[in-house]
C-alpha cells in the first residue's frame, strides 16, 4: 500500500479540513509518512501560489506522486494558479463549484468533498460558551462565524438585515465569532462579538447553544461552518449560492436568493487573487 505525506496548510479553514482528512486516512488504515522523502503520494493541501515555497523546502517532493487540494471560490481560477498547478499528477477539490472554475483550465480535477465531524462537548466547554455569549435559555440567537475583515464574507450586508428585522425584539441577538483580526462590534446593539480563540469544543458549543446559523457570503468553495452548522441540526440561511450549494438545498435549509455582480475593487486590493472580471 502507498504512504501518504499530507501537507496541512496554516490557513485556518484549509488547515482544519486538511486535519480531518488526516484522521479518516488513518482510520481508513492509510500508512501515512511523517516526512514527504519517506512517502510514495505527496498531497499539497495548500492554496497554490504556496506551492513553489514547499517544493523549494521539500525538494523530494517533486520525485513523487504529487495531488493539490486546493479550492477556489469564484468563476475564473486566478491566473497565479495555473503554472503551480500544471506541476501536480491530480487536483481535488471540495465541491462541483469549485470544480468548474480549476475545469477552465485543467482537466485532472475531482471533487473529494469536506468532512462533517462530530466534536466531543465537554460540559466546561458548554459551560464557558454561556458566559461569553451572556446565554439566557429565553433568548434566540443567529450567529455566524468568519473573517470579519474579508469582504467575501460580506459582513455589513449581515449585520444590516439582522438590524432590519431584530432590532426591537429584546429575545433575539447574533453572536459573530470572528478570527484573524476582528471589528470592533461592541458598540451596536443585539449584536454580540465572541473575539477569543475558541477550542473544537468550544466551537462545538456555540453550535449547540445557539439556533441558527446566518450568512451573506458572496462565494464559498464550500463554507465549513455552514455544513458544521446543518450537522448539528442547526437551521441556515446563507447565500444559495456557490459551494455551499453542494449541501444546502430548500428541503435542509433556507437558501437566499441573490444576484450575482463583479467582485468589488476593495475585495480585488485585499487578495489580489481576485480581479474585477471574476463574479460573486
Amino acid at each position: 500500500m502507498k504512504k501518504v505525506y499530507y501537507h496541512l496548510s496554516p490557513y485556518i479553514s484549509h488547515r482544519t479540513a486538511g486535519l480531518a482528512y488526516v484522521r479518516v486516512l488513518r482510520q481508513a488504515g492509510i500508512p501515512l509518512a511523517d516526512r514527504p522523502e519517506d512517502a510514495d503520494v505527496v498531497i499539497l493541501h495548500d492554496a497554490p501560489v504556496n506551492f513553489p515555497a514547499i517544493l523549494k523546502a521539500f525538494p523530494a517532493i517533486r520525485k513523487k506522486e504529487l495531488i493539490a487540494y486546493s479550492v477556489w471560490e469564484t468563476d475564473i481560477l486566478p491566473d497565479s494558479y495555473v503554472e503551480p498547478l500544471s506541476m501536480v499528477d491530480a487536483i481535488w477539490t471540495c465541491s462541483e463549484f469549485s470544480r468548474a472554475a480549476f475545469q477552465t483550465r485543467f482537466e485532472n480535477v475531482s471533487v473529494v468533498p469536506h468532512i462533517v465531524e462530530e466534536t466531543s462537548l465537554l460540559p466546561d466547554d458548554v459551560s464557558k460558551v454561556k458566559e461569553m455569549i451572556s446565554y439566557d435559555p429565553n433568548a434566540y440567537y443567529f450567529y455566524t462565524i468568519m473573517d470579519s475583515l474579508n469582504p467575501r464574507k460580506n459582513l455589513a450586508a449581515l449585520l444590516d438585515i439582522f438590524m432590519q428585522n431584530f432590532l426591537h425584539d429584546p429575545y433575539v441577538f447574533l453572536v459573530v465569532k470572528q478570527y484573524r483580526t476582528p471589528v470592533d462590534l461592541s458598540g451596536l446593539k443585539k449584536i454580540i462579538p465572541v473575539n477569543a480563540s475558541l477550542t473544537d469544543s468550544q466551537i462545538s458549543a456555540l453550535h449547540h447553544l445557539c439556533h441558527c446559523y446566518v450568512s451573506a457570503h458572496h462565494c464559498e468553495a464550500w463554507g465549513l461552518p455552514l455544513s458544521d452548522a446543518l450537522g448539528t441540526g442547526n437551521a441556515v440561511i446563507a447565500t444559495g449560492y456557490s459551494g455551499n450549494m453542494a449541501f444546502m438545498n430548500r428541503d435542509n435549509s433556507y437558501p437566499a436568493d441573490f444576484t450575482l455582480t463583479r467582485v468589488s475593487e476593495d475585495m480585488c486590493r485585499r487578495i489580489p487573487l481576485f480581479t474585477p472580471a471574476m463574479r460573486w
